[in-house]
């Protein structure tokens, strides 16, 4: 099976499709990440990645929502 290096574009999709912290699952992995700039490099342990402050925004926020998402349909669930 070949193998290929995903782009932070497919994590990013990834990590909101699973509903997951992408960046934690890859630490648990033993994959590194630094901050270094706006710049993506490869340092043979992991990925170099500074993500955009609005991207941290709409993250959190998404975050929220599905909290909120959650505590909804738990106080559902009790009605019954």
């Amino acid at each position: 099976m070949d193998k290929t290096t995903p782009s932070i574009q497919s994590l990013a999709i990834l990590g909101d499709l699973l509903e997951i912290d992408i960046i934690k699952a890859l630490k648990s992995n033993g994959i590194t990440f630094n901050q270094s700039g706006n710049e993506f490099k490869d340092n043979s342990t992991g990925i170099i990645n500074q993500i955009p402050k609005q991207l941290i925004a709409q993250y959190e926020a998404r975050l929220q929502e599905k909290d909120n998402q959650i505590a909804w349909l738990k106080q559902q669930i009790n009605r019954f």
